[in-house]
């Protein structure tokens, strides 16, 4: 039986971005547009929990209320200041302008794809277990664990996928920015999961700086 394709609808009005946006993926989802104005109306009935909605700023707040139900994903400018940042927090994955579309793709996939965050995803790193849905890391006879950001378990899943993987790598893959973008988010965030990783008492496991970037061991 052939799968059901994921429905995409998406707020835009220029024909070669909409050209663009069928190029690259008609092939895979279902997709519609609407008009930065369209009326509620005409928008509710995309509304169901498997359709994702692509917004940018030229929305307006009551549209973004009203596909509470959804996931939705938000482009904005990287010198936007965002007064609805917090707005539906768990609702909305932002991505930073430029785009790029392999990693949106790949994003769009991870919010619909059956197949992401199965309640029994076992990841094995090292001498440990990555329960990805869970949100935690045990070790490997599962005697103690520690609990996870989102965040943490897609950099954790991305250094166990890579030998080394830089900065700009996981700024792009774990957060979808430009790699243009000056931010010391990825410091944070490795700092506060080494200092998670230190409390496993018998068994080890490190995250590494060097010149090329993060690794495991």
């Amino acid at each position: 039986m052939k799968e059901e394709k994921q429905n995409l609808v998406i707020f835009e009005e220029d024909k070669l971005l909409i050209s663009v946006w069928r190029d690259y993926f008609s092939e895979s989802y279902n997709l519609n547009f609407l008009d930065f104005n369209s009326k509620l109306e005409n928008i509710k009935k995309y509304i169901n929990k498997k359709t994702i909605f692509i917004c940018n700023k030229a929305i307006k707040d009551d549209v973004i209320y009203t596909l509470k139900e959804n996931k939705i994903v938000y482009l904005i400018d990287s010198n936007q200041i965002l007064k609805n940042k917090n707005l539906l927090a768990n609702q909305i994955k932002y991505f930073e302008k430029p785009i790029y579309l392999k990693k949106l793709k790949t994003e769009i996939l991870g919010l619909t794809s059956s197949q992401y965050l199965k309640r029994n995803e076992q990841i094995k790193i090292k001498n440990h277990i990555l329960y990805p849905f869970e949100k935690k890391l045990s070790s490997a006879h599962d005697k103690e664990y520690i609990s996870l950001t989102e965040k943490e378990v897609s950099i954790l899943n991305k250094l166990n996928e890579n030998n080394i993987i830089g900065k700009n790598d996981l700024l792009i893959d774990v957060w979808g920015y430009n790699t243009g973008i000056k931010t010391s988010t990825v410091e944070t965030h490795i700092h506060r999961l080494r200092k998670k990783l230190k409390k496993f008492s018998n068994s080890k496991l490190e995250i590494v700086t060097n010149k090329n970037g993060y690794s495991i061991e």
